[in-house]
């Protein structure tokens, strides 16, 4: 297993490259993404925000733009919706682990209860899933809480809660090797 980040990549030129260059080096990999619908360049296949108003919708469409675009089988493009941190929206409780206030995981979990589920909390850059956890713990690290957050809420609960998520995941489990 490879991984390899694409943060702040500007043109859709440089993901194209080295999702091609990968997955040109084994052909028998296949190689997926997990890429933020918001953090894509704006010359991206498919990356039309006048494109379906359904989110699952939007970001399927942005996902079969870059099969095509590529071209080559094995690769599995996944655009999560907005960013990893949507997915701890799954179960906010779980920001216990960052020992906040009560009053502060209810802020957590009322912005989850205002979103259809955990893949729509969001509706510009400025307002993403990591922006909203920020302006509620600003000591908030992806790499130490976002990790520990999520063991705690689990791969089930986050399947269970964000749909988009879970199909890429059956799609995973379902490749024969």
């Amino acid at each position: 297993m490879t991984a390899t980040s694409f943060n702040g990549v500007s043109k859709y030129s440089i993901i194209k490259k080295k999702l091609s260059d990968l997955c040109r080096s084994d052909k028998s990999a296949v190689v997926t993404t997990m890429l933020d619908y918001y953090g894509l360049p704006s010359d991206t296949p498919g990356k039309n925000p006048q494109y379906g108003i359904d989110i699952y919708e939007r970001v399927e469409h942005v996902e079969e733009c870059i099969k095509q675009d590529i071209g080559l089988d094995n690769l599995l493009p996944n655009i999560i919706m907005h960013e990893f941190e949507a997915l701890l929206f799954s179960k906010p409780e779980c920001f216990e682990y960052c020992e906040l206030p009560k009053g502060d995981i209810k802020k957590l979990c009322d912005m989850c209860g205002a979103a259809e589920t955990p893949e729509h909390i969001n509706n510009s850059p400025n307002t993403a899933p990591s922006k909203r956890i920020l302006a509620v713990y600003p000591q908030y690290s992806k790499v130490i809480d976002g990790y520990n957050i999520a063991l705690d809420i689990g791969l089930s609960t986050m399947r269970n809660e964000c749909k988009h998520f879970d199909k890429w995941l059956s799609m995973l489990e379902n490749i024969k090797v």
